[in-house]
């Protein structure tokens, strides 16, 4: 595989319109294991972990990734009980007005000494758990409590299985409309190429707008899902993938797919946020292709509740 990848480097490959792409390999290889799909799996988990471009399946992964596996599980088990699994905010702003227009909820572990523990630490491995539902519903909970008196909006990211368990949905229904943020809040939905029950996670999205809850499409044109999910989903905002919004000065086919998305968006009523708005530059640019909203640390990080201290919108 290391070959492999050293003849990807020489020899990129090559579009009519586009020019060169460079592309990398990551690889997890298992052989003569019984269950032989899952044991490269394991492998090319351990090879992203430690950034190799190759891993070999051993037992030693398997009981690694177990041990990984079981620790964060009990970690954020007790995080459940202690109440440290806690949301920190980000602002979204309004670029014509220049004004905070509402927070991101964002999830963040305290672990036991009292360090904050992002969630792309844990998150994948519970979201396999029966623990994830409980989860969504811990942070939704403190964001509800925390904007009932507030005038901002705010948002909490979901994913499509969110939506297709019953229990989520109503839960959802229940906290927004017992703390009067219905016509407040916003659900960030992850763009996903394989939605499962589509009827399902339609219906529900229907449901919760019909009691005055906004949809954003987060992370939009970080995959492949083609733009008939963006009509077909009844969204009011879509978030441009931070990964797009790094690159849009440094890369002139990043930027006119931005401008693309924006336009298309537009096209379609939906408002538009570029997120990982990181500087100035940036921002300026973003803000001359007609872009709706910016949020990122030009404007500022992640902070907890007690750290906004008034209404700005």
């Amino acid at each position: 595989v290391d070959d492999f990848s050293e003849f990807l480097r020489q020899h990129p490959f090559t579009h009519a319109k586009e020019g060169y792409l460079n592309l990398t390999v990551i690889s997890g290889i298992a052989c003569g294991e019984k269950d032989l799909l899952n044991c490269a799996d394991a492998a090319l988990q351990y090879a992203k972990n430690n950034k190799h471009a190759v891993a070999l399946y051993n037992p030693e992964i398997a009981n690694q990734q177990g041990r990984m596996r079981s620790y964060w599980i009990n970690e954020v088990q007790q995080a459940l009980l202690d109440q440290r699994l806690i949301p920190h905010y980000q602002p979204i702003v309004n670029i014509p007005s220049g004004r905070i227009s509402r927070y991101e909820a964002l999830m963040r572990m305290q672990n036991s000494r009292g360090e904050l523990i992002s969630p792309g630490v844990f998150l994948p491995i519970m979201e396999q758990t029966s623990h994830y539902p409980e989860m969504t519903r811990a942070i939704f909970r403190q964001a509800c409590i925390f904007f009932r008196y507030r005038s901002e909006g705010f948002s909490v990211n979901l994913s499509v299985d969110d939506l297709l368990r019953r229990q989520t949905v109503d839960f959802i229904a229940s906290m927004a409309k017992s703390y009067a943020v219905t016509d407040r809040l916003v659900l960030e939905l992850v763009e996903t190429e394989n939605i499962h029950n589509y009827d399902v996670a339609l219906k529900a999205l229907i449901e919760l707008k019909g009691l005055g809850i906004k949809i954003a499409i987060d992370d939009f044109g970080s995959g492949f899902a083609n733009f008939s999910y963006l009509s077909a989903f009844p969204a009011d905002f879509v978030k441009i993938d931070g990964s797009l919004v790094k690159k849009i000065n440094e890369d002139e086919k990043t930027r006119n797919l931005v401008k693309l998305l924006i336009d298309y968006a537009h096209s379609e009523g939906m408002e538009v946020i570029a997120e990982f708005v990181s500087s100035k530059e940036i921002f300026d640019t973003i803000r001359a292709m007609g872009c709706d909203y910016a949020q990122g640390y030009y404007f500022s990080a992640p902070v907890p509740g007690d750290k906004i201290t008034h209404s700005e919108s």
